[in-house]
């Protein structure tokens, strides 16, 4: 007994969904069938404007695949999401989000229903709108709250509107990018009897039903931070298919950033000081002599110079001996350099050899002379 009651208690256990396990409570890709593919499957259903069942229409191209369309007669999509665990009972102070991409068959003026909580004793709190200009919120019969105005036009193709709600009110954002806060502004969808109905309702009392296209609609149990909407936006936009939602919610691993290894730095290139160029040594270039002429008018020839002034002292010797010889006929003493002369023989050689002889002789008898007065 005690066994059958823990399976029992064990299989209530896996049958109640964890909401921190899958933050994605409805999970719309309208490719041909309004079928919630969330881990919850909530039933939708689509219905006409009196709540009897209706027959959808559905685009094969809009932003991620196929979308559907809304006639703006009434027809839309209701579910409930109260009851089976995916939202707190108490969801009037709890956060939860939506999401969705539209595209407006026209601007109208009149306030398109984009999505409501539909019963009567919820004052409809947290309904979104759009008119030709902006997103409005509705609560109950209070007037109703802008959000922001559209950046540009919302019928020329697909755009995304995103509201998170928390317990300070309603955030907007439009293509991922945050566009306005409404405070004090809820979304009531924890109550087992709140039906969200998505692009009209059977019993809302204001605006109109949508006309247009609307696609890949989801509700999360949490409030978007404006990061996760703008990741949420860059997914499905770039996607040609539906896109994982969990990447959405996924913590990003965190980037090691390795130092870098400290490397030496470069020795900076002496560049070598240019160097004077050399100057070049002056060659010295021995001036020549100019030439002398001889009384011919010739000029002389190397040596000729040495060779004249041997001559002249043979010529002088000879001039002496001449002279000895006629102071002899006149019976007179030669002179002292005749005398030297009268030492010198006859020669047979040339005038230089006759030069270094009779140079030798000079100073011989030089010699002599000192050494005689010395013992005089």
């Amino acid at each position: 007994m005690h066994k059958l009651t823990a399976i029992l208690f064990f299989s209530a256990m896996l049958a109640v969904p964890v909401l921190a396990a899958d933050p994605v409570i409805l999970n719309l890709h309208l490719e041909g069938n309004a079928i919630d593919s969330s881990s919850y499957a909530h039933a939708v259903y689509s219905l006409d404007l009196n709540g009897e069942p209706a027959t959808m229409q559905y685009e094969a191209a809009c932003a991620i695949g196929g979308c559907m369309r809304f006639t703006g007669e009434g027809e839309h999509l209701e579910t409930n999401l109260g009851g089976a665990g995916s939202v707190p009972d108490d969801s009037t102070t709890a956060p939860v989000s939506v999401s969705l991409w539209l595209k407006a068959s026209a601007a109208n003026a009149n306030q398109l229903q984009l999505f409501s909580p539909d019963v009567f004793d919820n004052a409809y709190r947290g309904a979104a709108l759009i008119d030709g200009t902006n997103v409005i919120l509705r609560d109950g019969d209070s007037a109703p709250t802008t959000l922001f105005a559209i950046p540009g036009d919302y019928t020329d193709e697909m755009h995304q509107l995103t509201i998170a709600y928390d317990a300070e009110g309603a955030t907007g954002y439009w293509d991922g990018k945050k566009q306005g806060f409404a405070p004090g502004v809820r979304l009531d969808l924890g109550e087992p009897d709140v039906v969200l109905g998505i692009g009209g309702g059977k019993r809302i009392p204001f605006g109109n039903p949508f006309a247009g296209l609307i696609d890949e609609v989801h509700v999360f149990n949490l409030a978007l931070s404006g990061e996760q909407a703008g990741q949420l936006y860059t997914l499905e936009y770039h996607a040609t298919a539906p896109a994982d939602l969990a990447q959405v919610f996924a913590t990003p691993t965190p980037v090691t950033t390795l130092a870098p290894t400290p490397t030496e730095k470069p020795k900076p290139t002496l560049v070598p000081a240019p160097t004077a160029k050399p100057k070049p040594t002056p060659k010295f270039e021995r001036t020549p002599e100019p030439k002398q002429k001889d009384k011919d008018g010739k000029f002389d020839l190397p040596g000729k110079k040495v060779t004249d002034i041997l001559d002249n002292i043979a010529r002088k010797i000879e001039e002496q001996k001449a002279e000895n010889r006629q102071r002899a006929e006149e019976r007179k003493p030669p002179s002292l350099v005749g005398r030297v002369v009268d030492f010198i023989p006859q020669s047979p050689y040339d005038a230089p050899t006759t030069f270094a002889i009779s140079l030798s002789s000079l100073l011989f008898i030089a010699l002599a002379a000192m050494r005689f007065n010395e013992k005089g």
